[in-house]
């Protein structure tokens, strides 16, 4: 809906909020109005004074906003403004942003366990025993932290020290910390990377995939998308080859972490991890989407485009007639490379450019596409 002379009163809003990540709330709402100009948008926090927090462009149906503290509520409303008009403010929404999540120790399956030294974002050291992670329950020391939906981890080993060849150290999701929980573990042996995976709770552990390693330096990663599990191996952190992938139903709600066993009776393995990152909100801006494309179809402007962020990204989408300026049109979430232009007016020149999206901020937009409406 885009300004024009005074009519009706502009809409009220109906403003939903959710909290995404640490720090991070999104809002969104449906744009119901007809010649407002700006959307703006206001704070509080509970028992203090709104204040102008922002103002968005007409036709806008959400806003993210980042940055905010842990364990607080924060409360936001909108209203509609053009043209000499103020509609009224939103119902207040309420949303209470988490705490960040906490890296726990446990030893799993009754191993034996060293010393370990955790130092969130410098180091995770491992002592521990275990006779394996394998059959039908394991033993193991997990550092881990609770999860909630799609996710995508790495981290860098750098020693991975003990008697046993067979020895691990990994990326792994379980669905609880008993032995013989579901789970699926991408893991550094000598010699090679590994996926393995319990499709069940107390059932027998599979290998599903490996690639053989060489070097004293590894990068592990592993990513899940719905219900799918991506198991990745690399050198350097930014390029991966993928080891392999499964299907298992470890639930929305799981344990994702460090898993380290000596694959010894009585022996220990020393692990030394590093780089340990949430790729979804990695501090590096997404590259620039590629490769976009529009195309008229029975009035509707259908764009497409490749993401080059790795999978890591949501997209805004801009419009703008050509000389004018570019406004925000949509966001679609992660893993969505296509958007469709419902409101493009008949016989008007578009351009349309797409950025990717993380909690670290609206990475560059890629080259434009022009489409005739």
């Amino acid at each position: 809906t885009v300004a024009s002379a005074p009519s009706a009163a502009l809409a009220t809003p109906v403003v939903a909020g959710e909290a995404l990540a640490d720090g991070v709330v999104r809002l969104s709402w449906l744009d119901a109005s007809e010649g407002e100009s700006v959307f703006r948008v206001q704070l509080r926090t509970p028992g203090g004074a709104w204040v102008d927090h922002a103002i968005l462009p007409a036709e806008s149906t959400s806003f993210v906003d980042r940055g905010l503290r842990g364990g607080v509520v924060y409360v936001y409303r909108v209203r509609a403004e053009g043209l000499g008009r103020m509609g009224e403010w939103s119902a207040p929404a309420e949303v209470e942003t988490p705490f960040a999540a906490q890296w726990q120790h446990v030893r799993i399956g009754g191993a034996v366990s060293g010393s370990t030294d955790i130092r969130p974002g410098e180091h995770y050291d491992v002592v521990a025993g275990g006779r394996d992670v394998w059959g039908f329950a394991d033993e193991l020391g997990f550092i881990y932290r609770h999860v909630s939906g799609d996710f995508d981890y790495a981290v860098r080993i750098i020693a991975l020290e003990g008697d046993d060849a067979g020895r691990m150290a990994g990326l792994m999701a379980r669905s609880s910390i008993e032995a013989g929980s579901r789970n699926v573990y991408v893991k550094l042996r000598e010699g090679d990377v590994r996926l393995t995976s319990r499709r069940v709770d107390d059932g027998q552990t599979t290998s599903d995939a490996s690639l053989p390693t060489a070097g004293a330096f590894h990068w592990l990663r592993l990513r899940r998308i719905g219900g799918t599990l991506i198991a990745y191996t690399g050198t350097s952190g930014t390029e991966w080859a993928e080891v392999g992938r499964v299907n298992v139903a470890l639930g929305t709600d799981l344990l994702l972490g460090l898993a380290t066993s000596a694959r010894s009776e009585m022996g220990t393995v020393t692990a030394r991890y590093r780089d340990l990152v949430d790729l979804r909100s990695t501090t590096s801006l997404p590259a620039a989407p590629t490769g976009l494309q529009g195309v008229l179809s029975g009035g509707v402007v259908e764009l497409s485009w490749k993401d080059a962020s790795g999978g890591r990204s949501a997209f805004v989408v801009q419009r703008r007639t050509t000389g004018g300026l570019w406004q925000d049109l949509g966001f679609v979430g992660e893993g969505i490379t296509q958007f469709s232009d419902t409101g493009a007016a008949a016989d008007v020149l578009y351009e349309y450019r797409v950025a990717g999206e993380t909690a670290a901020g609206t990475g560059p937009y890629g080259d434009p596409v022009s489409v005739q409406a």
